[in-house]
């Protein structure tokens, strides 16, 4: 006998109808949510890779002028360096030969 509990067939097709068409729009809606999500996956990867690019740029672009500050600052490195190893020879030499200094003098005389 058809009551609260235990609806009439025609109700029960009703509303078997009805779950079947929500059923079918939560499934629509699942596979939008999905296909947007999947955008946003790739928007995210491609976000990522511009930012790891830009990154690279960067270090790149900090090397770069790392190299040009210690190629800038190479020709005074040279010139003390050389005087470095001038006045290293010069005391060596006067080492060697402390009568050196004294047959320069004569010559010079």
């Amino acid at each position: 006998m058809p009551g609260p509990e235990n609806p009439a067939p025609q109700e029960q097709e009703k509303g078997g109808f009805l779950n079947r068409i929500g059923n079918l729009f939560h499934r629509d809606a699942l596979k939008e949510a999905n296909g947007e999500l999947a955008e946003a996956k790739l928007e995210g990867r491609r976000v990522m890779d511009s930012t790891n690019e830009t990154l690279r740029t960067i270090e790149r672009d900090e090397a770069l002028t790392q190299v040009a500050a210690e190629t800038a600052s190479a020709p005074a490195n040279l010139e003390e360096a050389r005087a470095r190893v001038e006045a290293a020879a010069a005391a060596k030499a006067a080492q060697a030969s402390p009568e050196q200094p004294a047959a320069e003098q004569r010559d010079a005389a």
